[in-house]
C-alpha cells in the first residue's frame, strides 16, 4: 500500500499552493488520476515517485518502485543489461508490444509512441512493488494502446496512471482520483469506481450543487422581497399609530391609537420580520456551506483568427514525395488544402506522420507569420520561454490570450502564478499566442496529448471556430469526429508509405 498523510506541497516559484495537507491510500490494481490542467496530476506522481520533496506530511511505500515520466528520451538500460536481456519472459514482452530487436541500434529514428513503449517495458521488466505512468497513452496508435491496455492488466502490483484516454483510463483503472483545483490547493476524492464512472457522479454532484445553489439563491431572493414589504409595513403601520399629528385635544382618536397598540400588532409585525431575518441568515450560511462551484464554461477560442483569400494554399499532383532527406518515400494522390480545411492525419507510430506535417509546414503558400506549427513535445526550457512571452504583453493582448485559456478549460490566474506551466497549459497559452497574431494556418501534431479530458472537448470547439484552415495528427477518433471533414491514413511498409484520402460528415458543433 502507498500512504499520503497530510502532505502540502508548492513549487518554489511559484504563488500558488498546489496541495494543502491532503491524504490518501493506494492499493494493489490500478488507480487514475484526473483532473484538470494544472491540478497537480504529474505533481503528485513526482511526489509520490520522490522526485519532488512535500513541505510537510509523508509518504509510506514498502518495496521498488518504477516511475515512467512522460517524456524520455534516453534509452531505457533494459537493452544494455545481459541479466534482463538473457531472460525469457523479456523477449515474451517485447514480441507483446511490438518491440525489435533492433530498435536500440535506431533508437534515434524510434517514433515517440516506440520510445514510449521502451519506457514502460523497462519498468514491468523490473517487476516493482509500485508502478508510476505519465500520460502513457501519448504518441501512441490506437492498436498500440490495446496491447499496452492489456499488458498492464497483467501487473499485479500498485499502478497508478495519469492520461486523458478516457477509454484506456476505463479498460485498465477500478479506481479513481479527482483532483478539483481550489484558492487553497487542489482538493483530493478518492472513489472506488471507474474513472468514466468517477467523472459522471462528479458531474452529477456539480450540477446537483448548481441546482441547490439555483433554489436557494431564489429563496433568499423572495423571501428577502416579503422582508422588505414587511419592513415597508412596519413604517407605516408605525406612522398610522403616530399621536404626533393629534391634536392634545382630539381624546378618540389617541384613545383608538392606544388600543392599537395594545393588541401587540406593531409588536408581532416586529417579531415577523425578525423570524425573517433569521431564516435569511440561516440560507445564506447553506449557501456558503455549498462551496464555490462554476457553471459550464463557454468553450471554442474566443479569436478565430484569419482566412486566406484563394481558391487552395496547397496543391500537390498524385505522386511520390521524398520525406526525411529521403530516408522513406511517400506515395499519395491528388492533395489539396483549402483556406478551410479542416483535416485529420492518422497512421500507426512510426509511418512517418511527423515528418509529412514537416513537409506541409514547408509547401503551404502562406506567408509564415500567418502559419502555426504545434511540434508533439516542449522542453522546459520552450515552456519557460512561453511564458516569458505571455508576461511581456500588453494588458490588452494579455485579456485577449487568457479569456482563450479560458474557454479551453484552464483557470488563467492559477496559469499565471507559475514561471514554467504544464505542457498541457503551454499548449494553451501557444493556441493564445497564435489567435493574437491572427494565423490562417494551423498545424499541430498530436494536440490532445497532456491535455486533461475536460480540455479535449474545449479543444475540438476551438478548431470547429477557427475561421482558416486546421491539420492535426491525432490518435484520438472522438477529437477527429467533432473538427476532421478529411482522414489523411498513412500505412508504411519499410521505406515506403502510401497516403489514402478519406471523407468525414461535417464536424459536430
Amino acid at each position: 500500500m502507498i500512504t499520503i498523510e497530510s502532505l502540502s506541497f508548492s513549487y518554489p516559484d511559484s504563488f500558488r499552493t498546489v496541495f494543502d495537507r491532503i491524504s490518501a491510500s493506494f492499493l494493489s490494481g490500478w488507480t487514475a488520476i484526473i483532473g484538470p490542467n494544472g491540478s497537480g496530476k504529474t505533481t503528485l506522481l513526482r511526489l509520490i515517485a520522490g522526485k519532488l520533496t512535500p513541505e510537510e506530511g509523508k509518504i509510506q511505500l514498502d518495496g521498488q518502485l518504477s516511475y515512467c515520466p512522460q517524456d524520455q528520451e534516453e534509452m531505457p538500460t533494459f537493452f544494455s543489461d545481459p541479466d534482463i536481456m538473457n531472460r525469457s519472459e523479456t523477449f515474451a514482452l517485447m514480441s507483446r508490444l511490438g518491440i525489435n530487436d533492433d530498435w536500440p541500434f535506431r533508437w534515434g529514428t524510434l517514433s515517440g509512441g516506440e520510445k514510449k513503449k521502451c519506457q514502460i517495458a523497462d519498468a514491468l521488466l523490473r517487476q516493482p512493488q509500485a508502478l508510476l505512468l505519465d500520460e502513457p497513452a501519448n504518441h501512441i496508435d490506437a492498436s498500440t494502446i490495446r496491447l499496452l491496455s492489456e499488458e498492464l492488466k497483467r501487473y499485479s502490483g500498485i499502478g497508478i496512471v495519469v492520461s486523458h484516454d478516457l477509454a484506456f483510463l476505463d479498460a485498465l483503472c477500478t479506481r479513481t482520483i479527482l483532483l478539483t483545483p481550489t484558492d487553497n490547493g487542489s482538493r483530493i476524492r478518492s472513489i472506488p469506481i471507474s474513472p468514466r464512472e468517477a467523472l459522471e457522479e462528479e458531474r452529477s454532484a456539480t450540477q446537483a450543487m448548481l441546482d441547490s445553489k439555483r433554489n436557494l439563491n431564489r429563496e433568499i431572493e423572495s423571501l428577502s422581497a416579503v422582508q422588505r414589504q414587511k419592513q415597508r409595513d412596519i413604517v407605516q403601520d408605525r406612522k398610522r399609530l403616530s399621536k404626533a399629528d393629534v391634536s392634545s385635544k382630539d381624546k378618540s382618536t389617541k384613545a383608538k391609537i392606544d388600543a392599537a397598540r395594545l393588541t401587540g400588532k406593531d409588536r408581532k409585525a416586529g417579531d415577523a420580520v425578525s423570524r425573517i431575518a433569521s431564516r435569511l441568515e440561516q440560507m445564506r450560511s447553506d449557501l456558503d456551506d455549498l462551496g464555490s462551484v462554476s457553471g459550464k464554461r463557454k468553450t471554442g477560442a474566443g479569436l478565430q483568427g484569419t482566412c486566406e483569400r484563394r481558391a487552395n494554399i496547397l496543391s500537390i499532383a498524385s505522386g511520390t514525395t521524398e520525406l526525411l532527406d529521403g530516408v522513406f518515400r511517400l506515395v499519395h494522390p491528388d492533395l489539396t488544402i483549402s483556406p478551410t480545411s479542416r483535416i485529420a492525419i492518422t497512421g500507426d507510430n512510426g509511418a512517418g506522420k511527423s515528418s509529412f506535417m514537416d513537409f506541409l509546414s514547408r509547401s503551404l503558400s502562406i506567408p509564415s507569420d500567418r502559419l502555426w506549427l504545434g511540434r508533439q513535445e516542449l522542453s522546459t526550457d520552450e515552456r519557460r520561454n512561453v511564458k516569458l512571452q505571455i508576461d511581456a504583453l500588453d494588458n490588452a493582448q494579455l485579456g485577449s490570450v487568457l479569456s482563450v485559456v479560458y474557454r479551453l478549460g484552464s483557470e488563467p490566474t492559477a496559469m499565471m502564478s507559475t514561471k514554467i506551466p504544464s505542457p498541457g497549459e503551454t499548449r494553451k497559452l501557444l493556441f493564445g499566442l497564435a489567435m493574437l497574431r491572427q494565423v490562417s494556418v494551423i498545424l499541430l501534431d498530436e494536440p490532445t496529448n497532456h491535455l486533461d479530458i475536460q480540455s479535449i472537448q474545449a479543444w475540438g470547439d476551438a478548431f470547429a471556430e477557427f475561421a482558416g484552415a486546421a491539420i492535426v495528427i491525432t490518435h484520438d477518433r472522438a477529437f477527429i469526429e467533432r473538427f476532421a471533414e478529411e482522414i489523411w491514413h498513412i500505412t508504411r511498409h519499410g521505406d515506403t508509405a502510401s497516403l489514402e484520402v478519406s471523407s468525414l460528415h461535417t464536424p459536430t458543433s
